[in-house]
């Protein structure tokens, strides 16, 4: 009992965000291509019964077939490691000791979205710009890969707003860097990029995002930014220091 409960109490780490990884107390776990999809879609999915995790995993293959794959695949995950999944009847689930990358940090941007409790250091740790299992083209992935690619741009310029308010200029800086990194067409980011430059008073540097995100909407659409946008940019630059920038802003918001 005492070896079994040590075993169960040893740390599981399975990361998503950029190459698979599935660490247990430090070493890394080597698993076949099957059986890291299983654990992802579990990760991913939460608990689910054995007929849906063979279809979504093995779509093009009939019934029977897809469930003598899973079990192969649940097999071969116990030999590497017996810890990592509970199943309870037809139900098949990650352990809830098995940390998963993913779900912390669409549990840091919700909450930062929110306006929740997720302190900067977290969330600056979470939000950066990795991609969730990239190379990986499953439907499952695709659709959760860009429901996270969405919520990590909208927390990102939470954040930014946050840092600007708290007078914490760098630290938005870095936020709205994220976001036009992940989506560098949203307006909405690179006015927070603006907004952060001015408040350092790094003008020349907010004009310069200005006439790129001029050059990059005439290449890729055809459009100018909006009147707002360009009028926002030239208040700062008229204005006498970043702080009476950050205070017209405040008062526009």
């Amino acid at each position: 009992m005492r070896g079994t409960a040590i075993a169960r109490a040893r740390p599981k780490n399975l990361r998503l965000i950029g190459a698979f990884s599935l660490r247990v107390d430090g070493a890394r776990v080597h698993l076949g291509r099957r059986e890291e999809r299983l654990l992802a879609f579990l990760a991913m999915r939460g608990p689910c019964h054995r007929p849906y995790v063979a279809g979504s995993l093995w779509p093009n293959s009939d019934e029977s077939r897809a469930l003598n794959s899973l079990r192969a695949a649940l097999l071969r995950v116990r030999r590497a490691e017996p810890n990592l999944l509970d199943v309870e009847g037809s139900t098949l689930m990650l352990r809830p000791s098995v940390s998963v990358d993913l779900l912390d940090l669409v549990d840091c941007a919700e909450r930062v979205v929110q306006h929740d409790n997720c302190d900067t250091e977290r969330a600056e740790y979470l939000l950066g710009t990795g991609e969730l299992l990239p190379g990986w083209y499953d439907d499952w992935v695709m659709f959760e890969r860009e429901r996270l690619h969405h919520l990590r741009i909208r927390a990102l310029e939470v954040l930014a707003v946050h840092e600007l308010d708290d007078g914490h200029a760098d630290l938005a800086l870095a936020a709205a860097h994220d976001a036009v990194s992940l989506e560098p067409l949203r307006e909405s980011a690179r006015r927070l990029l603006i907004r952060a430059h001015m408040a350092l008073g790094n003008r020349a540097m907010a004009a310069s995002v200005l006439t790129e995100y001029r050059r990059d909407l005439a290449r890729d659409l055809g459009v100018e930014p909006s009147p707002e946008m360009v009028q926002e940019v030239r208040v700062g630059l008229s204005a006498k220091d970043s702080r009476a920038f950050r205070a017209r802003m405040h008062r526009r918001a």
